[in-house]
C-alpha cells in the first residue's frame, strides 16, 4: 500500500503585480510544512506543477524539511498539476475586466475587498461549472477534471515498486476534483470542497493495484498548531 500526499501551495500574491509567487505568509506555511514532516515518512517520489507557487512551496518545505532528511529528493515536474486559470474564468463572469490588473483595480477599491473577493470568485466559478463543456473559456470545466484524473493517473503509474511515499505539490482545484472523482461527489459538492481548501493543506490517498481511496483531506495542523491566522484560502 503507498501513499499519495497532494499538497496544496502556499498562499500566492493575490493584489501583487506577479500573482504567482509565494506571499511571505506563503513562504513561512511552505516552513511550517516542512519542519512537521520531520515526524512524517520521507519522500520517495515527488511531483510539482508547473507553476511558481507550487515550486516555491516545494522549496520552502525542504529548506525545513532537509535538516534532518538524509537526502533531498528531486521533484519531477507534471504540466497536469497546473491550477485552472482563474483569471481567465473571472474575466469570463465579468466581462468589463480585460486584464488581471483590471480585477486587483477593481478590488482595490472596495470598502471590503476581502468578502466581495469571495463572493465573486464563488459566483465565477459556480458559471464555470454550470457551463460544463460549453463557453469560451480556455479550459472548461469538464476538461479540467478530465485533466486533474489524468494527473492522479500518471503519478500512480511512475511510481515503482519501492516507492511507498509520494508527494505532490499543486493547488486546491486540482485537489477537489480528484478527491471529486474517488467519492463520486457532484460538482457542487466539488466545489464547496474546492473553498475549504487550505494553503499547504495535506490531502493524503492511498492505493495498491487498482484500488485508489482517500483517506484524510485539507489536513492543515501544522498551520493550527502555530495559530487561527496562518490557515488562509487565498
Amino acid at each position: 500500500m503507498a501513499s499519495l500526499y497532494l499538497i496544496r501551495h502556499g498562499q500566492a500574491s493575490f493584489g501583487e503585480p506577479e500573482y504567482d509567487r509565494l506571499s511571505p505568509k506563503g513562504h513561512q506555511q511552505g516552513l511550517m510544512l516542512g519542519k512537521a514532516w520531520q515526524t512524517m515518512p520521507a519522500p520517495d517520489l515527488v511531483f510539482t506543477g508547473e507553476l511558481c507557487r507550487h515550486h516555491q512551496t516545494y522549496e520552502a518545505f525542504n529548506k525545513a524539511y532537509r535538516n534532518t532528511a538524509p537526502q533531498v529528493v528531486t521533484a519531477h515536474e507534471l504540466p497536469a498539476l497546473n491550477e485552472f486559470d482563474h483569471v481567465d474564468i473571472l474575466m469570463q463572469s465579468e466581462k468589463q475586466w480585460q486584464s488581471y490588473q483590471d480585477l486587483v483595480d477593481y478590488f482595490s477599491s472596495l470598502p471590503d475587498a476581502k468578502n466581495n473577493l469571495k463572493q465573486v470568485f464563488d459566483d465565477a466559478f459556480t458559471k464555470w461549472a454550470l457551463a460544463g463543456s460549453t463557453g469560451n473559456y480556455q479550459e472548461s470545466w469538464c476538461v479540467f477534471k478530465q485533466r486533474a484524473n489524468t494527473a492522479l493517473q500518471l503519478m500512480i503509474q511512475a511510481r515503482k515498486v519501492e516507492h511507498q511515499t509520494i508527494l505532490a505539490f499543486t493547488s486546491g482545484g486540482i485537489i477537489a476534483a480528484i478527491v471529486q472523482q474517488l467519492l463520486a461527489l457532484s460538482d457542487q459538492h466539488c466545489l464547496t470542497l474546492m473553498r475549504q481548501i487550505r494553503n499547504t493543506s495535506v490531502t493524503k490517498i492511498i492505493f495498491s493495484g487498482e484500488r485508489i481511496s482517500l483517506d484524510y483531506f485539507n489536513n492543515y495542523q501544522h498551520l493550527e498548531q502555530v495559530g487561527a491566522s496562518w490557515s488562509t484560502h487565498r
